[in-house]
């Protein structure tokens, strides 16, 4: 994990337990079918996921599936999260009125906003797809052998 944000103030009524987990069961299935970026409101509930862009489908899903996890282990009952991992980035938000900046609980690498983060996951997967491409083109390029001819 990249870095985790949770908000201070949580919220433990039965609809909102109901709205997240409505909420988490859609991005999961947006995020494995979709083209790597969901945005969905569901009842009080904003929640948006996106990939890298080299990152497949079902690699996409599996990133979405852990920040879900994630969130639900650490954030639980928070009205505000934000996750990003080294694939993929989630966050959701609860009835936004009843939430505000210093509520929020900053985790493990606490630096930056939201979008220097998400650029930064876009470049590292820009990074290390050209990366690929140069190794893959320098193997390639050692597997040709001179026939020999003159």
């Amino acid at each position: 994990m990249l870095h985790k944000v949770c908000s201070k103030k949580r919220e433990k009524s039965r609809s909102f337990s109901e709205e997240m987990s409505n909420a988490f069961d859609e991005i999961k299935s947006c995020g494995i079918n979709g083209n790597g970026f969901c945005d969905l409101s569901i009842g009080k509930v904003h929640i948006m996921a996106q990939c890298v862009g080299n990152l497949g489908g079902c690699d996409c899903g599996v990133c979405v599936n852990k920040a879900v996890q994630i969130v639900h282990d650490e954030c639980s009952y928070s009205l505000v999260g934000e996750i990003y991992l080294d694939g993929c980035y989630l966050s959701y938000s609860y009835d936004n009125n009843k939430i505000s900046s210093h509520d929020l609980d900053e985790g493990k690498g606490g630096y930056g906003n939201g979008k220097q983060k998400l650029a930064a996951i876009v470049v590292g997967g820009i990074v290390a797809t050209i990366m690929l491409g140069v190794v893959y083109y320098f193997l390639k390029s050692c597997g040709k052998k001179d026939d020999g001819k003159l």
